[in-house]
């Protein structure tokens, strides 16, 4: 373990290279990134939920359902290397990383992003008609 001048703490070992700081310029892509596809899923999933075809609409984004989709996996990934900040001090500690996370975000994460390739793989009618027939 050491710390670094940066107020930042992190673990003497290969792994370290993998994480990512917070404010790091790659994190802040990555974020806003996140951002662009938050804007698409709000405005294109209650559209998909209401019943309208949107086929024509979406034809020119091509596979972008599978990309976002893609993309929170990915991110659930990012989420286990990225530092987090803590009273003013970066933590850069895998472990200490992997259970701020796990125990935070992580379950709603994991639960938003399986049902999120549910929809894919079913198509959101199909999930809508399990859930009534439940009933």
């Amino acid at each position: 373990l050491r710390r670094s001048t940066s107020r930042s703490l992190q673990e003497v070992s290969l792994i370290r290279y993998c994480i990512l700081h917070p404010n790091s310029p790659k994190r802040m892509a990555w974020d806003i990134a996140s951002i662009l596809i938050v804007g698409y899923d709000l405005i294109f999933i209650p559209i998909e939920f209401s019943g309208f075809d949107i086929t024509g609409i979406k034809t020119p984004f091509g596979h972008i359902d599978k990309v976002t989709a893609t993309f929170w996996t990915v991110d659930i990934c990012i989420s286990f290397l990225t530092g987090y900040s803590h009273n003013g001090v970066v933590d850069m500690r895998p472990r200490h990383i992997a259970y701020n996370y796990a125990s935070s975000w992580f379950c709603f994460d994991v639960v938003v992003v399986v049902l999120d390739w549910v929809f894919l793989f079913l198509g959101a009618n199909a999930v809508l008609r399990m859930g009534k027939s439940t009933r």
